[in-house]
């Protein structure tokens, strides 16, 4: 099949809701009640004025294309509009699955300057390269038992990147007092340990980055009452 229209070359072969189709493709901002707010084209004009953004060859993947293209363009589209709108204070963002990247948390909250963000959490790519799974709630699980999950510690800690993460340790630590010196410290009370440190296994997970679990109300309750700021 063509990769574009003969009529005009921006209405190109494309991948939506399971059918291949011919469309010309566009970014659509709007607020929180649904009210359009800005229309970006993906046109020549927009991928000059955004040579960062890379047009790869097409993978053996059209589902996976498909969100490599909406997360690449959801952030020139975000800084185009705030830069023409300099006066709109966003708060809070709703997206799809797509953009749960630590490039599009980082500039939402670091530049643009939203105060949350609820995105659904990419449970797939975010397992690669790790021996633990991660549930529906975004929560690390044993890596002996993926149904047992992990406990949330503290309220907030930063890797070495100066991004904000959330910190997991496992259930049966706990924290044990040393007689004679009265400090304090960490003994993991599992049968089958993971790990050789007597702390039990930790995990710092980048992928909750907007600092709320998504099985609170908070993250369930927001999508429906429809946020301030929705893109």
């Amino acid at each position: 099949m063509p990769t574009h229209a003969a009529s005009n070359q921006a209405i190109q072969q494309m991948y939506i809701n399971g059918h291949f189709c011919y469309a010309y493709k566009f970014g659509l901002v709007t607020n929180g009640p649904g009210i359009v707010r800005d229309i970006s084209f993906y046109n020549k004009d927009f991928l000059n004025a955004h040579p960062d953004i890379v047009v790869e060859k097409k993978s053996d993947s059209p589902d996976e294309d498909k969100s490599l293209a909406d997360s690449k363009a959801l952030l020139p589209v975000l800084i185009d509009f705030f830069k023409k709108h300099p006066l709109i204070e966003p708060k809070t963002f709703l997206g799809d699955a797509a953009f749960d990247t630590i490039e599009i948390y980082k500039t939402l909250f670091e530049d643009i300057g939203f105060r949350k963000a609820f995105i659904p959490l990419r449970v797939k790519l975010s397992m690669e390269g790790t021996d633990y799974t991660v549930n529906e709630h975004g929560i690390p699980c044993c890596p002996h038992d993926p149904t047992f999950p992990m406990k949330r510690e503290g309220s907030k800690s930063h890797l070495r990147s100066k991004l904000p993460t959330m910190k997991f340790v496992y259930p049966k630590m706990k924290w044990m007092r040393d007689k004679q010196t009265g400090k304090t410290y960490r003994k993991c009370h599992c049968d089958n340990p993971c790990t050789t440190s007597s702390c039990g296994r930790m995990i710092y997970m980048v992928a909750v980055y907007p600092d709320y679990l998504r099985r609170i109300a908070e993250g369930t309750s927001t999508a429906p009452a429809l946020p301030e700021s929705k893109f």
